[in-house]
């Protein structure tokens, strides 16, 4: 009698693990969803997506921040604008911020062949794109 309860209980034991198995397999959806509709891959997506922006963001007014203080003399312009050229280069920019930041690359470009040429006219358009960029977005502006 008890070795038909040990044969029976070694066969339906792993029937019963198998059958479990399928039924999380099939119940589950392949993102785990959280019950709201949304898969725990969307909502570390989005997430890093908001922190991307904000890093973004703060990065890029650090960075505009220490070219408007180290930038002010004639002799620190020239070295301040290609560093700030090279510090937003080099930061990873969000996809709703990428004309912001082309525009802030180019008027900085601008800038410094205005001044490596001489020419007034080319640093003056740089500038003046570069000053109605902040102007639009006032988030780039150093606290004051």
């Amino acid at each position: 009698m008890i070795k038909n309860k040990i044969i029976l209980f070694f066969t339906i034991s792993p029937l019963l693990v198998v059958l479990a198995a399928i039924l999380l397999v099939y119940r589950l959806p392949p993102q785990f969803s959280l019950g709201t509709g949304r898969s725990l891959v969307q909502n570390s997506a989005d997430l890093a997506q908001i922190n991307l922006v904000e890093n973004y963001q703060k990065y890029a007014a650090n960075i505009i921040g220490v070219f408007m203080a180290e930038g002010s003399g004639k002799d620190n312009l020239l070295p301040a604008i290609k560093e700030t050229k090279n510090g937003l280069i080099a930061l990873k920019v969000p996809t709703d911020f990428a004309d912001v930041h082309l525009d802030m690359v180019l008027s900085l470009n601008l800038m410094e062949k205005g001044m490596e040429l001489g020419s007034e006219k080319q640093y003056n358009l740089g500038l003046n794109k570069f000053k109605e960029i902040l102007n639009v977005n006032p988030w780039l502006k150093p606290a004051k």
